[in-house]
């Protein structure tokens, strides 16, 4: 029952942890949760550093770090803005939007694209005259299902993947949830613009504002990008050839 209780008072404050006058951090209400169950006796301090996986706790670091370099470098907005500029129809631009966000979750993970994406969407409503709404709802939804299929694309997955048993975890990912994801993203843009069909027919856009890149940390963000894939890349002909590579 001290459990039950704990579990359902760290769900309780997730959810109003942004309402009221009192903001909490949703660290430290995992934080408490965690104290809560070692004091009442529900676990041991023992245990409790014994489930800890630093592999995971490490790898998460990694690519949080690589995100907030993506962020501050340009290179991400940067690389929209190229993406985005020889689109001239708004519901071209919403389709793009939606796979460029859901495929990039999957490689970099959703938490990243979506601190990321929210001056993207913002300035691409602006651009096209749309609803900012409907450009953020876009965002929330293909960051969520285009994580899916990669055991990288965010955390649930990559314990998955770790706890799993998986001899190819990228692989399986891909054979069972890439076609899912891809018909996911599909739905959301059909959805989309249907919730909003009279706000993505215009075809003309307002100057697009072309984003800063700073030449020393872009460099930085396109070895840190290659780095990754070459990585992934490794590790899947590893597992190919049953061999065991750490990643």
């Amino acid at each position: 029952m001290i459990s039950i209780a704990i579990l359902s008072a760290v769900f309780i404050l997730i959810s109003a942890r942004q309402t009221g006058i009192i903001k909490v951090e949703i660290w430290l209400v995992m934080l408490l949760g965690a104290l809560a169950a070692v004091l009442t006796g529900q676990i041991s301090p023992y245990n409790a550093l014994k489930a800890i996986d630093f592999d995971i706790i490490i790898f998460l670091f990694g690519m949080f770090t690589a995100g907030s370099l993506f962020e501050i470098s340009g290179y991400l907005a940067y690389n929209q803005y190229r993406i985005f500029a020889g689109i001239k129809s708004s519901e071209g631009m919403l389709f793009v939007f939606i796979f460029f966000c859901g495929l990039s979750s999957a490689l970099v993970m959703n938490d990243t694209i979506a601190i990321i994406g929210v001056p993207i969407a913002i300035n691409l409503a602006r651009r096209y005259s749309v609803p900012a709404p409907a450009m953020l709802l876009a965002l929330a939804f293909s960051v969520t299902i285009g994580s899916v299929f990669s055991p990288i694309g965010n955390p649930q997955n990559l314990l998955i993947a770790v706890k799993g048993g998986f001899s190819n975890p990228f692989l399986s990912f891909l054979k069972y949830l890439f076609l899912p994801t891809v018909l996911n993203l599909f739905i959301l843009f059909i959805f989309l613009r249907l919730r909003y069909k009279n706000d993505f027919l215009s075809q003309q856009q307002k100057h697009a504002y072309v984003p800063e890149k700073k030449p020393w940390l872009y460099f930085l963000s396109n070895l840190t990008m290659a780095i990754i894939l070459v990585l992934i890349a490794v590790k899947i002909y590893f597992s190919l050839n049953g061999k065991e590579f750490r990643l």
